[in-house]
């Protein structure tokens, strides 16, 4: 095979693999078109994006809520009919595990706090909980950080930070603790799927006839 051709095959086979890799994509919850009644969806939502099947449960018995300003929260037992707190869970479950850089949380705020002399003082910051695991008795906690986010004047913006491969993930919160309240909503997903084994296969065959083909160009 001469060189051009070499330099062809091996293009091609870094194309393939660009292009199923390229998928990633940032997923906006709130972007989605929810038929609801009041908001109230059911106890689940499915939907697909780019190939890649979402669907959002609410654990036990109760009703996911949804809306396009903070996306999915759980309409159920607890006390924020739009929120998720104790003892709601949200589950998100994708159809092929999938590589998570950050979900987009809201309704996570600095509660209380206000704006005095220049800087932002007084309230608690709330906190949210996840896992990953399968096992909703376990999580990892997560807490907002930002003290411009204030309760009444704004969305209450936090990046969760996953970094990880993901195919099922849990949201909770503790609700209240000691008069303090703490409950969040999910409003979307940075994602990048997992590339097929035979895909993996490809790029690797395409890597292995490039340092090939260098060796052969360099005895020449």
């Amino acid at each position: 095979m001469n060189r051009s051709r070499r330099i062809s095959l091996l293009g091609i086979m870094i194309l393939l693999f660009m292009s199923s890799t390229a998928f990633a994509t940032h997923i906006d919850f709130t972007e989605f078109d929810v038929p609801n009644v009041n908001h109230n969806v059911g106890p689940n939502y499915l939907t697909t994006v780019n190939d890649l099947t979402i669907t959002f449960t609410a654990a036990g018995d109760e009703d996911l809520y949804w809306d396009d300003t903070d996306g999915f929260g759980v309409w159920g037992s607890g006390y924020e009919w739009d929120e998720i707190e104790e003892p709601e869970a949200l589950i998100i479950e994708f159809d092929t595990p999938v590589y998570v850089t950050y979900f987009d949380i809201t309704d996570l705020f600095l509660e209380g706090g206000s704006y005095v002399e220049g800087s932002y003082q007084g309230g608690y910051y709330e906190i949210g909980w996840y896992n990953s695991d399968g096992n909703p008795d376990s999580y990892t906690q997560f807490q907002q950080t930002d003290p411009t986010m204030i309760l009444g004047e704004t969305n209450g913006v936090y990046i969760l930070t996953i970094d990880a491969y993901v195919d099922t993930i849990w949201f909770s919160a503790p609700g209240e603790i000691n008069g303090q309240n703490h409950e969040f909503s999910v409003a979307g997903v940075d994602v990048n799927p997992v590339p097929e084994p035979a895909t993996m296969l490809l790029f690797s065959s395409g890597l292995i006839g490039l340092a090939a083909f260098r060796r052969k160009s360099r005895k020449s």
